[in-house]
């Protein structure tokens, strides 16, 4: 299992992360095989959503993955749990026994044109990554109200790593998103929730 083995290094120097799938019988798959250096724009889909224990990624020394049997983010060892708070009630949007297997990793990049390079077999442009992101969404049935979560974790190119959060519900409530670092409650977010429209939230990493 790469997570619980790994320094948080990897050999592709062409990306500073890359994305890991960790599974229960102790296999894994990677973004890149490790031995050969290559991966093909298909492996995501080919991980193996029923067996997944772990995802996230790993680079610059740094493990960062959530637990698929709970969805519970850990970020360098730190755990973060995320829960929405309305009349007095909490929903726990993760860190329940449910399986978080719909995941989502994507990268932001720009596309840099140099007029003054001559044209090669790639032409003028240099593609550059800006931003590493993964995560999952989640449909939550808690006592009464369905919840649409989806949380995003983004890694930027030389700026703070920061956490997405989108939430609707087919309530109407009025709360805020509660996040807990290790237990001990970081942030308190404001979030009224219309029936059937989606709220999103970013919060930077702390």
């Amino acid at each position: 299992m790469i997570f619980s083995t790994s320094n948080g290094t990897h050999p592709i120097l062409s990306q500073d992360f890359i994305w890991v799938a960790d599974y229960y019988d102790g296999t894994h798959l990677c973004e890149y095989d490790l031995e050969t250096k290559e991966s093909d724009p298909y492996r995501f889909y080919s991980i193996d959503r029923m067996k997944l224990l772990r995802f996230g990624l790993i680079g610059h020394s740094s493990k960062l993955f959530f637990e698929a049997a709970n969805g519970v983010f850990t970020i360098n060892g730190q755990d973060f749990r995320i829960s929405y708070v309305a009349n007095g009630k909490e929903y726990l949007l993760n860190g329940r026994s449910l399986f978080y297997n719909d995941i989502i990793s994507y990268k932001d990049a720009v596309s840099e044109a140099n007029p003054f390079q001559k044209q090669t077999d790639c032409g003028m442009f240099t593609n550059r990554i800006t931003q590493y992101n993964f995560g999952y969404k989640k449909k939550l049935d808690l006592d009464g109200i369905t919840f649409n979560f989806q949380a995003i974790v983004s890694i930027p190119y030389q700026d703070k790593a920061y956490m997405s959060f989108k939430i609707a519900s087919d309530q109407e409530l009025d709360g805020k998103i509660v996040i807990q670092r290790r237990g001990l409650v970081v942030e308190e977010i404001e979030s009224p929730l219309q029936k059937g429209h989606s709220t999103n939230i970013t919060w930077t990493l702390k």
